[in-house]
């Protein structure tokens, strides 16, 4: 504009084309070109309107409003399979894999299993160690020869929980072959 401008920066709110009578944050420098700033206090699931703004002695001219979706992604878990069942111990290996980690990562991850479909947290687990992406994996105990498990590896972050698709394990010995 013609009067140099005071100030500049971004407005926003949970409220269509928010003011500088919102929230907003100042942007450091002078001139024409891009600017930016950091905003905090952000709620985790709310959707945010944006516009950017300058001032000068006339008043203050925004910029056309973008949304902003302020909601974390989700953890993509999926249960793999059955491994080392040792029945004469009471065992086995549970196999999964994060395949895509959340906004928010995660704060514990394993495997949950009962004799009833779709297991939960509320129910036995089995939690596994280590952190990231890719495949993991964790030894179940005390489990019953003769029942049908159902299994699913989970995610558990300060969000939510997520689990993987149910699988099923047969927990039945074998009777050995034998031949006179």
């Amino acid at each position: 504009g013609d009067l140099p401008y005071t100030e500049r920066g971004f407005v926003y709110g949970v409220v269509h084309n928010p003011t500088i009578d919102d929230s907003k944050v100042a942007a450091s420098g002078s001139g024409t070109g891009d600017f930016t700033a950091s905003a905090s206090g952000l709620t985790e699931g709310k959707t945010y309107y944006v516009r950017a703004y300058v001032t000068n002695k006339k008043g203050t001219v925004y910029g056309e409003e973008l949304t902003m979706d302020y909601t974390a992604s989700k953890n993509v878990v999926k249960t793999l399979e059955v491994t080392n069942k040792n029945i004469a111990a009471g065992t086995a290996t549970f196999l999964g894999s994060i395949t895509s980690m959340s906004d928010l990562g995660y704060t514990e991850r394993g495997f949950v299993y009962a004799t009833v479909h779709n297991p939960t947290i509320g129910d036995t687990k089995a939690i596994a160690e280590g952190s990231g992406t890719g495949e993991f994996s964790a030894t179940a105990k005390q489990l019953e020869e003769g029942k049908i498990y159902y299994i699913r590896a989970y995610v558990t972050n300060s969000k939510e929980t997520v689990y993987g698709e149910e699988i099923e394990m047969d927990y039945t010995a074998v009777m050995p072959i034998v031949k006179t």
